[in-house]
């Protein structure tokens, strides 16, 4: 027995149910005041006479009352009785949370696809209902996507609903779609609970499942739930797909060029030959570059370089494709970049002088603008000494580089700051007139830090060694460490440091190169707000180094310029995650206009947060470009990828999914079953509350009826009716005394 009202059951029967008519036989024994009276004592001694009579027609009645509040407490507490036995006493409603894996890997197709297997999987389950039980339809994806809650079964309006039901351009987080379909569990009202999952088991979701995926299935199995597991495949796995598409080298500016780089990936088993890939320039319809792979075998990589020279400023779309395959999510990606007509450069030298080698900036003024055509047009370089800083306002500079600057006042530290955080780059090298205490005192602002390292002591070069240290790429991703490492080993480990500064991360920043040897950080940087901070542990001339003087160093400095240039909106996002972004500028009011990639648009409203304007889109789960239209502002162009991680489609073989679900009350219909009915075998239970409210009212009637006979008969003998027995029995009494 069962109860999916258990509440009520208690409050109603122990409360409602059966003490309210104790209570009130209770206080009617004692509502009466005894009055003596002379002409009522024939009648007294009548009703002496029948007392017991009276008293057990009393409770009679009594049990009478209880026992109707009790069974109609029962029925709205809804018990259900279980067992195969309770299929012969009347109808059962069932329950049924439906989960279809959404993800793009259930695009997958070879004559069907995986999802149109699975919607099939789905109209056999329905089969098994009655119209008006209960039925819930998720689609599982990077989040839970309800179509149907709670909704009565009609077959005709679920049928159409798994019509126009499609995969999603997203992975599959199994944790927090499982998390769903127990809440959506708990709000069934039937005897019989069922919950199927449909999926395509895919290797890399089921395969090792969590513990708390563990925990939502044995709660969806439990005692009075049933946990279907309903597997759909196809026999083959193969998907190429296009992991990385992003700049590797280059200046986005006007009249440069620049080098993207498409990252294939082969996620089969078998080689795939001959790949093309192409390069599509915003909206046009034939590619401006294609490439071809002549073979990627499984489970490996292949980069792409493309070239595209920057001949106008704006914001340009750019699409990686490869040919169609039987998975097309993940088929494109996509970039923006944003090309700038010149970029704005201060450098600050914080050891000026006559001499030009000694100078802390001559170094980077010829990196910055080597003697080559075009170079100079796209950046545009101002030097001063530390002394001219306070005079200069940042905000007309995108990128300021600080070299060897020993002291800064305090208040030009936080307007460093906040012209970081509005999007501004800042680039600092160190040198012999940085004291590390003055530096760390200045650098700190508020609760957080300006620069991405607090410095510790300098580290010098043993006295037996005179070429120095090379430099490497730390661990991670990152424009320049994807650059060092496209270099040849040669090349890079002829970049020398002779001396640096050992530094301790600040909160928020992380290491970019690093000092090959004592493997500290050489260049570490720092994001705050909206812009970046680049700290550079040695100096920016020959004191410190010989790094200034090689080819690689001009290569790093435009790199790091155009890193630090990189509008907000040109990063990527992908598909699930909320789009955010913070407006630069002045504070903008009211809504932004969206575009998604099929044209519609929607208003977003625009917030302010810490004193800067932030949007936030999450109406779309789709990949492309988003758009973006504030008022009197240039349009903000967005690219949304899917993530790669759902592009591996193998699927689990039926040992290992046994395996994956060992401990588990998780039931899989074996292959050829026949699945509605294995289903309509494993359910049981009934709900009797029909048949216990039915009592309930009966016995409320027979008792108004046996109350009305009782209390007819007592106002008979009220007025002088005495049976017979009752007169023969004063008389002898009367005749005794």
């Amino acid at each position: 027995m069962a109860f999916l009202n258990s509440i009520l059951l208690w409050g109603g029967l122990a409360l409602a149910g059966i003490s309210v008519p104790i209570i009130i036989h209770l206080l009617n024994r004692y509502r009466h005041k005894q009055v003596d009276w002379g002409a009522m004592e024939l009648l007294r001694k009548a009703l002496v006479v029948r007392s017991r009579q009276v008293r057990m027609e009393d409770i009679i009645l009594l049990i009478l009352r209880c026992l109707a509040a009790a069974l109609i407490a029962l029925a709205l507490a809804r018990p259900s009785l279980m067992g195969s036995a309770a299929r012969g006493l009347g109808k059962q409603q069932v329950g049924v949370v439906i989960a279809i894996d959404a993800s793009y890997s259930m695009s997958q197709r070879d004559a069907t696809s995986r999802f149109e297997q699975a919607t099939q999987r789905v109209r056999e389950v329905l089969k098994t209902l009655d119209p008006g039980d209960p039925v819930t339809i998720m689609l599982m994806g990077q989040r839970p996507h309800i179509l149907l809650r709670n909704v009565p079964y009609e077959p005709q309006r679920f049928a159409k609903v798994l019509d126009d039901a499609a995969t999603l351009s997203e992975g599959l987080s199994l944790e927090r779609c499982l998390e769903e379909c127990e809440t959506l569990m708990q709000e069934l009202k039937s005897p019989v609970k069922e919950c199927f999952l449909v999926s395509d088991a895919q290797v890399t979701t089921w395969k090792v499942l969590s513990d708390k995926s563990k925990g939502s299935l044995r709660a969806l199995g439990s005692q009075d739930r049933s946990l279907f597991y309903l597997p759909t495949s196809s026999p083959s796995a193969e998907n190429v797909g296009i992991s990385r598409f992003e700049l590797a080298s280059g200046a986005l500016r006007k009249g440069m060029s620049a080098r993207y780089v498409a990252e294939v990936e082969n996620f089969g088993a078998s080689v795939q030959q001959n790949v093309i890939v192409s390069l599509y320039f915003n909206d046009q319809k034939n590619p401006i570059e294609q490439q071809v792979i002549p073979s990627i075998a499984p489970h490996e990589k292949a980069a792409v370089p493309f070239f595209l020279r920057c001949d106008a400023p704006g914001n340009v779309r750019l699409t990686a494709r490869l040919g169609r395959d039987s998975v097309m999510a993940d088929n494109s990606r996509y970039a923006v970049a944003h090309v700038r007509d010149q970029v704005k450069v201060l450098c600050v030298d914080g050891e000026p002088s006559e001499v030009p080698t000694r100078a802390a900036t001559t170094y980077l003024l010829k990196a910055l603008l080597p003697k080559r055509a075009g170079v100079v047009r796209a950046l545009s370089v101002d030097r001063i000494p530390w002394t001219d800083l306070p005079a200069r306002k940042l905000a007309d500079y995108d990128v300021v580089v600080l070299a060897n600057v020993g002291d800064l006042p305090t208040e030009q530290v936080r307007g460093m700051y906040a012209y970081v955080k509005q999007g501004g780059g800042l680039v600092m090298f160190l040198g012999g007139r940085v004291s590390p205490q003055i530096f760390n005192a200045r650098m700190k602002v508020g609760e957080d830090w300006l620069s991405p390292g607090e410095l510790e002591e300098v580290i010098k070069q043993p006295a037996d060694r005179t070429a120095g240290w090379s430099l490497g790429p730390a661990n991670g991703s990152h424009p320049i460490i994807e650059l060092v490492r496209s270099l040849r080993e040669e090349v890079v480990a002829t970049a020398r440091v002779n001396r640096f500064f050992k530094i301790k991360l600040t909160p928020g920043a992380r290491t970019v190169l690093q000092v090959v040897g004592p493997d500290l950080p050489l260049l570490a940087e720092k994001q705050i707000g909206r812009g970046k901070v680049l700290l550079w542990t040695t100096s920016a001339n020959r004191e410190w180094a010989e790094l200034p003087i090689h080819p690689l160093f001009p290569i790093l400095l435009h790199e790091a310029v155009t890193s630090l240039t990189q509008e907000e909106f040109e990063r990527p996002v992908m598909v699930g995650a909320p789009l955010s972004l913070v407006l630069g500028g002045e504070s903008l009011a009211g809504n932004l206009t969206v575009k998604n990639p099929a044209g519609a648009e929607s208003a977003v409203k625009v917030v302010q947060r810490e004193g800067q304007s932030v949007v936030e889109y999450t109406g779309d789960d789709m990949p492309g470009f988003y758009e973006m239209q504030a008022p009197n502002r240039p349009p903000m162009t967005v690219a949304v990828n899917v993530d790669t991680a759902e592009s591996n489609v193998e699927c689990l073989a039926p040992a290992a999914m046994e395996m994956a679900f060992s401990g588990l009350p998780v039931r899989v219909p074996t292959a050829g079953e026949d699945l509605a009915a294995s289903i309509v075998r494993t359910r049981r239970g009934i709900e009797l509350w029909q048949w216990l409210l039915s009592l309930g009212i009966g016995i409320l009637l027979l008792e108004s009826f046996l109350a009305w006979r009782f209390s007819k008969r007592m106002a008979g003998r009220s007025s002088g009716e005495l049976l017979k027995s009752d007169r023969e029995t004063l008389l002898a009494d009367k005749a005794a005394a």
